[in-house]
């Protein structure tokens, strides 16, 4: 009975010794410069108020950067406008700025806002519309490849064959 008792009040306080390793001792992000530094890297810099920006937008933008809780795997917020960078921030390391990361999903997300607004522009009919219907010339006679349409290239389902475990294995070693 005695050893009972002992069990109920040594394995709460083993379990909460336990989870309390899991809570962070220190904030996950840092705060740090917002002002873009003029660099040989081809962009030209700018600030907020010289493209228009209200510079009290582009703060609580960063406040929700640099949230605990939201946006948890962001590393860095650029923004630019008018060609012009007007704002940076890293929010881990200061190294974050040539750090190389995986752009892959955030490339299709621009793709697909690109997209959205050509759309509504009336540039494109529809999203079932033929890539080669609107640019022949970049497409070579194989008739598998002319029948993609926008949508299947926007959801990645062209429906080509494509051993995509060769290209991730590519992507890795270019890493390491």
């Amino acid at each position: 009975m005695k050893s009972l008792r002992t069990i109920s009040v040594i394995l709460p306080a083993i379990c909460l010794m336990i989870l309390n390793g899991c809570v962070p001792d220190a904030p996950f992000k840092f705060e740090g410069s917002t002002v873009p530094q003029q660099m040989d890297d081809g962009w030209q810099v700018a600030s907020p108020e010289d493209v228009n920006i209200n510079p009290s937008d582009l703060d609580e933008v960063y406040q929700n950067f640099l949230s605990e809780v939201r946006y948890l795997n962001s590393k860095s917020l650029l923004v630019v406008k008018d060609n012009k960078l007007v704002f940076e921030a890293y929010c881990r390391s200061d190294d974050d700025r040539a750090r190389i990361g995986h752009v892959m999903s955030v490339t299709k997300s621009v793709t697909s806002l690109t997209f959205g607004i050509v759309k509504s522009d009336g540039f494109i009919d529809s999203l079932g519309q033929r890539i080669y219907d609107i640019m022949p010339e970049k497409f070579p006679s194989d008739a598998e490849k002319r029948s993609i349409t926008l949508e299947q290239l926007l959801t990645m389902s062209s429906g080509l064959a494509f051993d995509n475990d060769v290209f991730s294995m590519e992507i890795i070693r270019s890493f390491i």
